[in-house]
């Protein structure tokens, strides 16, 4: 935390205030005095919000729908709680979306609600959207029956209560528990009985926290969680049913949701992304909660927090837990309750309220409570595989580590309780019930640097500590079945870890650990007692034949003592013989199964390590999938390959080659020749059917290349680059036509006869391609920057531009005029542009959204940052700041355009899409140096099989598929990384040897 000396300083408050009041007059908040502290956004070289002056002008029209009223004592703020329905009256800012998931509740039966952690999406559903129905948002909405749960570790129990609570009948919670895993109806026939023969009345299920279904149901439980799945998926889709499913979870598990298809039917349907509060919804979410309480707030706070959330979606929770922590801290000092600037930034700002919270909260426990307080929140980790690290609902007993007081961390737990960095609650055990823990809010493990070190240092430990837990938990439910406990490799990475002192585990997960070393070791004892009583038995053979033997010398037969002698002597020999070989046979079995166990391990390392970078480094995601099936082939390694599988469906391939981010793609209009540009000064072209490159990069250009594009014949391709030189290259003989042109982005128009570029002082040239030579006069701008994005109109009468300040620029090509610089309609910069078949344009934009046809189009939740319509015109493909990719079917121009599901793979922005001339084929390039080839439509989408149960020639097929997904094998240093010292062999036969 820095300290207070060095932290921004306001003039006296009487200064301020009587400046402002002069000056733009005064703002009352509640009928208390003014607030007025500060004046100016501290920490910022761009105020990305608005101005304390324009935040006053917002409260005083916000304040015109509210009655003053004396400031009544209460905090108005949540802090890291999430708003319930209780909450309702605090929560401000997300009307137009509680009005957008109102209208898709009377429409549609099962709504999506997702978005990243700290977006507020429980917020949205419960104090938002359920509020509005409850108090009749659609006609007889009030009278409906409403239930909510979290799946938990037990989503078949959660959904057991909730269809109990629903119905008013603890039959229901039975029925459902005793056939719910084989009768996928029961919640649609107890709905039924409950909502009687009202036909106008519906039952609204709230599935809330729907993550934790993939984050914390192990995947042998796998058939408990399809069940789950079935319940709400046909409740939701039943003919004639009245059950309506509400999902909210985070936006980085959507991918998990493509491997069941009815849940990813639905998802396709009706799915809202809760993004970044607008500016003037902040304004409201911290205003009005004071407004209604009569609490005073500074306006210079409020532009200050707007201004510091800086579109940050996930960053909700701070803010919150900042004005709570204000608000206490005032509280703590008595007298008058004021909300000012000067509290904020002496209390450390948005960014260091919580972390300076938790962080004295820590402080103040003794030594030995910190150290059961590190083991109490690595307990309430969930580690991510493929995607970020989640909060884990663990029973209380778990938390308590073998040979600890139970009551010295129940004394822990109420203290992180109390300073509200956990939460306790119950949960129904079968016919017990168990106290709970988990974390306050995700937020937390990233907000926190100290949480987020402990998690970070100690991943695979809190990882395998957390699922002997739950194992152990499972084999107690099991009566201690032996058939549940660990062996050979598992148990020995148990044991390793803990004589390494990295796990600290409970009670029962210690019992559980010591149970299989315990009955390795009977198995042990066991095999040795076998042989000894083998060779006992042996050894009294040859006793009796010795016997036999001296009995015959006894009668001087020396023939047949002497075959005696011999046949006891063989039998002896041959009985030693029998054990050693019995020795040879159980050792060789031994290494055998050690090595087997060796494999499996290896196998489930590479597994884990695949999920884990499916959303980071997708192509090596897939061939360490392949890797890992063979290792070993487990069901862990097919689960693996088939995540890796599903993860994006119509991922097509991986085109790697560039060593710098792709700036530009563009598809030859004859073939199937894809080009790409690159901040590494290059252009590669691709042949997209062998997915490889043509021959060498072409090079020339001294900086990134900002643009490529080839002439409608297909023959000349143009690369335009940061260095203001536009490159012409033959395409058939791959030379570069000198002399090189002047132009920063360009446009072939449609007719081939003309090339556009932009230049650095806001003109545009064009240039004659028979003679090389610009036609003058330049087409001038309204302003001296450069412009990113060209496109000329179908006919190839005009030509249109981006502009910096969210207008789009039009020239007659013709004349050389300037039609017109109007409004786009967005509310920042325009960042793309592109032209459809029927002369309609679409824009994107910084603000995140897509304008077409008068139509704003809300999706993505970063700058769009390309855009191509499909050959046909009727998609449109939008990449972005955000990753991922979006197809909208735009062939209705009297209906909304219809998003589809994002198309994930990139590991950072997408910077540009183009389809291919026939349409079946769209590409993406990105920022992660990579460009994807994707199916341009759906394809079908894979099932959900027991991994166990496909033959050899599916594993196969997938494992075609995923190497011809990959397009590449492991480098030498990938293999190093992740193989060890295992000889290097290529993954995947059918390419090059990975440099």
């Amino acid at each position: 935390m820095p300290d207070e000396d060095s932290l921004p300083t306001s003039e006296p408050e009487e200064n301020k205030s009587a400046e402002r009041d002069g000056a733009q007059g005064g703002v009352s908040i509640g009928n208390s005095a003014q607030v007025t502290v500060g004046g100016d956004i501290v920490g910022r070289d761009k105020i990305v919000g608005y101005t304390a002056g324009q935040v006053r002008a917002l409260i005083a029209d916000l304040a015109g729908q509210f009655q003053p009223k004396p400031f009544d004592g209460q905090c108005p703020y949540l802090g890291l709680d999430a708003f319930t329905e209780e909450d309702a009256d605090r929560f401000f800012g997300r009307e137009k979306s509680v009005a957008e998931l109102v209208a898709r509740v009377s429409e549609a039966r099962a709504v999506v609600i997702a978005g990243p952690s700290g977006s507020g999406k429980s917020s949205l559903a419960r104090a938002g959207l359920i509020h509005a129905l409850r108090q009749g948002a659609l006609p007889g909405s009030d009278r409906w029956l409403y239930a909510s749960l979290a799946p938990g570790r037990d989503p078949l129990e959660a959904l057991a209560r909730a269809t109990s609570s629903l119905a008013r009948s603890l039959d229901a919670g039975g029925d459902l528990r005793t056939r719910g895993l084989t009768d996928t109806t029961i919640l649609h026939q107890w709905a039924e009985i409950a909502l009687e023969d009202r036909r106008d009345r519906r039952a609204v299920i709230l599935v809330d926290q729907f993550e934790e279904l993939f984050a914390q149901v192990p995947k042998e439980r796998e058939r408990e969680r399809i069940a789950f799945l079935s319940q709400l998926t046909h409740a939701a889709t039943a003919e004639g049913g009245r059950v309506i499913v509400l999902f909210a979870m985070r936006s980085d598990f959507v991918s998990n949701c493509a491997a069941y298809p009815e849940l990813n039917a639905l998802l396709n349907r009706q799915f809202f992304q809760v993004g970044a509060m607008g500016h003037d919804e902040l304004v409201s979410a911290i205003a009005l909660p004071a407004l209604q309480v009569g609490l005073r707030i500074d306006p210079d706070l409020i532009a200050q927090i707007v201004n510091d959330m800086q579109d940050r979606p996930g960053a909700l929770p701070l803010m919150q837990f900042a004005l709570k922590d204000l608000f206490d801290a005032g509280q703590t000092k008595g007298g008058p309750i004021a909300l000012t600037l000067v509290d904020y930034l002496a209390r450390g700002g948005l960014h260091k309220a919580l972390e300076r919270h938790a962080d004295a909260a820590f402080a103040s426990l003794t030594e030995a409570e910190q150290g059961l307080a590190r083991h109490v929140f690595t307990g309430l980790i969930q580690i991510g595989r493929g995607a970020q690290d989640t909060r884990r609902t663990a029973q209380f007993a778990e938390l308590v580590p073998a040979g600890a007081d139970a009551a010295n961390v129940e004394s822990v737990v109420r203290k992180l309780a109390d300073a509200r960095l956990i939460t306790t609650g119950e949960s129904d055990e079968g016919e017990a019930r168990a106290r709970t823990v988990t974390l306050a809010h995700e937020r937390l493990i990233d907000a926190w640097p100290w949480l987020r070190r402990l998690v970070n240092e100690n991943r695979d430990a809190i990882a395998l500590q957390n699922q002997i837990a739950e194992d152990a938990q499972e084999w107690e439910s099991r009566q201690r079945d032996a058939s549940y406990l660990y062996g050979g490799a598992r148990l020995a990475t148990a044991r390793e870890q803990l004589a390494a002192k990295k796990l600290a585990l409970s009670g029962l997960a210690l019992a559980f650990v010591e149970a299989g070393v315990e009955a390795e070791a009977a198995e042990r004892r066991a095999r040795q007692r076998r042989t000894q009583v083998a060779f006992a038995a042996l050894a009294m053979v040859a006793l009796v034949v010795g016997v036999l033997a001296v009995f015959a010398y006894g009668q001087r037969n020396d023939a047949i003592a002497q075959k005696a002698t011999a046949q006891a002597a063989s039998t002896l020999a041959l009985g030693e013989a029998n054990t050693r070989a019995t020795a040879e046979a159980d050792a060789r079995e031994k290494q055998a199964e050690a090595e087997r166990q060796a494999r499996i391990a290896r196998s489930g390392q590479l597994a884990v390590q695949a999920i884990s970078l499916l959303d980071k480094q997708p192509a090596l995601s897939f061939l360490l999938s392949v890797e890992a099936l063979r290792a070993q082939d487990t069901a862990e390694a097919r689960s693996s390959l088939l995540t890796a599988l599903t993860f994006s469906p119509r991922l097509s391939a991986f085109l790697t080659g560039h060593r710098a981010g792709v700036t530009s793609v563009a598809f030859s209009p004859t073939d199937g020749i894809l080009a790409s540009g690159s901040e590494d000064k290059t252009i590669i072209l691709w042949d997209v059917a062998t997915r490889q490159p043509l021959g060498l990069p072409f090079t020339g250009h001294a900086d990134s290349v900002t643009t490529v594009a080839f002439s409608p014949d297909g023959k000349l391709l143009a690369s335009a680059s940061r260095d203001d030189t536009v490159f012409l290259w033959d395409v058939s003989t791959r030379q570069r036509i000198d002399p090189p042109l002047k132009g920063y982005a360009v446009a072939f128009s449609p007719d081939g006869g003309t090339l556009a570029s932009s230049t650095f002082n806001g003109t545009v040239l064009l240039w004659d391609l028979t003679t090389l030579e610009p036609l003058d006069p330049p087409l001038y701008s309204y302003y001296d920057e450069y412009m990113d994005h060209l496109v000329f109109s179908p006919d190839g009468y005009v030509l249109a531009a981006d502009g910096r300040d969210g207008t789009i620029l039009v020239w007659d090509v013709a004349t050389h005029e300037q039609l017109s610089h109007a409004g786009s309609g967005h509310t920042a910069n325009v960042t793309s542009l592109a032209y459809g078949i029927f002369g309609d344009i679409a824009s994107g934009s910084e603000d995140t959204t897509i304008i077409w046809r008068d139509q704003t189009l809300h999706r993505h939740t970063a700058t769009v940052s390309s855009l191509a319509f499909s050959p046909d015109g009727d998609f449109l493909a939008s990449g972005s700041a955000d990753k991922t990719v979006i197809v909208w079917d735009v062939s209705r121009w009297d209906e909304p355009a219809l998003p589809e599901s994002p198309l994930v793979g990139h590991a950072a922005p997408v910077t540009s899409v183009a389809f291919s001339a026939d349409g079946e084929v769209l590409a993406s390039g990105s920022a992660d140096t990579t460009v994807i080839l994707w199916d341009a439509w759906p394809t079908a989408a894979m099932n959900n099989p027991d991994p166990l149960t496909l033959d050899a020639a599916t594993i196969q097929a997938w494992l075609t598929r995923a190497c011809r997904i990959a397009n590449r094998n492991l480098t030498h240093a990938e293999w190093a990384q992740y193989m060890g010292d295992e000889p290097y062999r290529k993954t995947c036969e059918q390419w090059e040897e990975g440099k």
